[in-house]
């Protein structure tokens, strides 16, 4: 009897000590109203009165059927980055792809995090459905979000696709003066995206003849501020919201006549974020097109003295009665001229 009262408690003991480490902590969590790729998508976690609470969440892309961007992401294409925490301490002992941190405090203790998500989540068939970011809250207690009873959250991820307005369009250029070709790239879809890119002006054989300016600008807009290109991805970063355009301008001219077909500039972007995933996202922009000169030459000639003249009747070597003929010549056209020739002749019979 004695042993059947001992195992009796023994195994309410064990029952209870189960129920209380399996002890349920709410989590109260906050999010963006949408999430985005190559975007800041910031995050908080709120516990009250935390004690050595060990928190763990890892993430997990859903992906629907259909075919994701052609680039390569680094681990799950999810960079987790501690931002800060308030109302107690934090602990953070890992990010990257999983975070896992600590709090302790009295009250309640938030912390915030950010999660950056490649471009590997573009689609590129629209109609294939849109990617889901799954977040799942382990560590050292069951932890449940609020409201509900779950541990798991599920969100979908936006993103945004970019295209060049005049591909294929060709250009022309004037010698000897400078001619500013414009490369227009636009944010089609209704999600912001902050992006680095890299652009060449021309991939093809080089043009005998075309003279490109190394100084290559770009700015959000025809009228927006304007910077210099530096050939780096890291730099060279712009935040295009919906229906923003970026504007690459490149000065030309022609130093000789010229026709060049063939040629080709290349564009391509990342997302401006931290995580080394995609080099490129969606595809390198190749527009084709053929250099041709625009030239159109014009001068105006105005005779400044004399004023008036029909007949010039002064003699060659005769000083005293010289007539000074002297013309103001403009180039009106668009383009430069090396040199003019033109006769000065009299009106009729010169006998």
């Amino acid at each position: 009897m004695k042993n059947l009262i001992f195992t009796t408690v023994t195994a309410i003991a064990l029952c209870m000590t189960a129920l209380f480490t399996q002890a349920q902590t709410t989590l109260y969590y906050s999010s963006p109203d949408t999430i985005r790729s190559c975007d800041v998508n910031r995050f908080t976690v709120s516990i009250l009165n935390p004690v050595t609470d060990t928190i763990i969440i890892t993430p997990q892309l859903n992906f629907p059927n259909g075919t994701a961007a052609s680039c390569t992401t680094n681990n799950n294409g999810v960079n987790y980055i501690f931002e800060s925490v308030t109302g107690g301490t934090a602990s953070t002992l890992q990010t990257g792809n999983t975070l896992r941190f600590v709090l302790n405090g009295t009250g309640t203790v938030t912390y915030t995090y950010r999660a950056e998500i490649d471009c590997h989540v573009i689609m590129i068939d629209s109609a294939a459905g849109l990617v889901k970011l799954q977040q799942d809250f382990t560590g050292s207690n069951t932890y449940v979000i609020h409201p509900g009873n779950s541990n798991s959250t599920e969100q979908v991820v936006n993103y945004t696709k970019l295209t060049e307005l005049n591909a294929g369009n060709n250009f022309y250029v004037n010698y000897q003066q400078d001619t500013t070709w414009l490369f227009y790239y636009k944010n089609t879809l209704s999600h912001r995206t902050n992006i680095g890119f890299t652009f060449n002006v021309n991939t093809a054989l080089p043009c005998t003849g075309l003279l490109f300016d190394p100084v290559i600008r770009f700015s959000n807009g025809l009228h927006g501020q304007s910077f210099v290109y530096s050939n780096n991805p890291a730099a060279d970063t712009i935040l295009l919201n919906a229906s923003d355009t970026l504007v690459i301008r490149v000065k030309v001219k022609a130093t000789d006549c010229v026709s060049c077909s063939g040629m080709a500039a290349a564009w391509s972007y990342r997302c401006n974020q931290s995580q080394s995933g995609c080099n490129i996202c969606e595809h390198s922009f190749i527009h084709a097109y053929t250099a041709n000169m625009n030239d159109k030459p014009k001068i105006d000639v105005l005779r400044l003295t004399p004023q008036q003249a029909i007949y010039d009747n002064s003699c060659i070597n005769d000083t005293s009665q010289t007539t000074l003929w002297s013309y103001n010549i403009v180039n009106t056209g668009n383009c430069a001229i090396d040199s003019i020739q033109f006769d000065l002749t009299q009106l009729g019979d010169a006998a």
